[in-house]
């Protein structure tokens, strides 16, 4: 998968931003989307030298450390998914840039529970997959357009196979 290309998608999806904010869901969110309240947020900002109760109260964050946690986060979703995703080195790149994305956004445990899309993609079935994706709360209700568009992507792994 084109890391490149994920991060740059990520950015143009989440936004980039210096301060915390609340996000649509109201989690206290920073940098690309980093959820503050969920996961191993204090690690990574000690990492890249943050203060995290500092970045919560209203410290902004450099640049170059929200690159440095973009970075980061993007290894450990393709660390995830090539750990959980059965012929992940196989797939079409962007049903590994959809998948990605979504644990990007949703993290681990929730794209787990898309186990209908997960099995539908395992088996080369990516209209189904896509048709999966967008049969949940995430794609009626959190987050349409972005979950619309990362189904297009998916439907396009089926079109790019049949060409």
């Amino acid at each position: 998968m084109d890391r490149e290309t994920l991060k740059r998608r990520l950015v143009e999806e989440e936004g980039k931003r210096l301060f915390a904010y609340r996000d649509h869901l109201g989690h206290l969110t920073v940098g690309v989307g980093l959820n503050l309240d969920e996961g191993h947020a204090t690690t990574l900002l000690q990492w890249v030298g943050a203060d995290p109760a500092a970045v919560r109260a209203g410290a902004p964050l450099t640049n170059d450390q929200i690159d440095r946690l973009l970075d980061r986060c993007v290894t450990e979703v393709e660390e995830v998914l090539r750990a959980n995703v059965a012929g992940w080195n196989g797939l079409p790149e962007d049903a590994q840039l959809v998948l990605s994305d979504m644990t990007f956004q949703m993290g681990w445990p929730r794209v787990r529970d898309f186990r209908k899309t997960l099995a539908a993609v395992e088996r080369g079935d990516f209209e189904t997959a896509a048709d999966e994706m967008l049969d949940s709360t995430w794609a009626k209700d959190q987050t349409p357009r972005r979950a619309e568009a990362l189904a297009e992507l998916m439907r396009g792994c089926a079109r790019e196979e049949k060409a």
